[in-house]
């Protein structure tokens, strides 16, 4: 039999675990998303400016850790990640240079 504190310590690993779990869920649904969309979630949080309680829907328009790509916030930066990788691939380059280029772009922008 436990004392109150180990059952509170328990409790606490089992929230942190499923917490883990969770993380851990989102991250493979991150990495297995199309090109497109994990270009725009990186598009939204380099260059969002808006205030995210009231100002930019994007994290009201995402349920159980899935993205609604037709949504307003949304729907704008995927439109803009599509943009985006139709232009590289006019001009010849990979599209897995999409996310690295936007990074380095996003790192520059003052």
């Amino acid at each position: 039999m436990h004392t109150p504190t180990v059952r509170k310590l328990d409790d606490a690993i089992a929230k942190m675990e499923g917490d883990l779990q969770k993380l851990k869920d989102e991250r493979e649904a991150v990495v297995t998303m199309p090109l497109n969309e994990r270009l725009a979630i990186e598009i939204h949080s380099a260059f969002c400016h808006w205030n995210h309680t009231d100002g930019c829907g994007w994290f009201y328009e995402i349920k159980d850790g899935k993205h609604d790509w037709s949504r307003n916030a949304h729907k704008r930066c995927l439109n803009s990640a599509n943009a985006v990788l139709g232009k590289i691939k006019q001009l010849g380059i990979e599209s897995d240079m999409a996310i690295p280029l936007l990074m380095i772009f996003a790192s520059n922008k003052g």
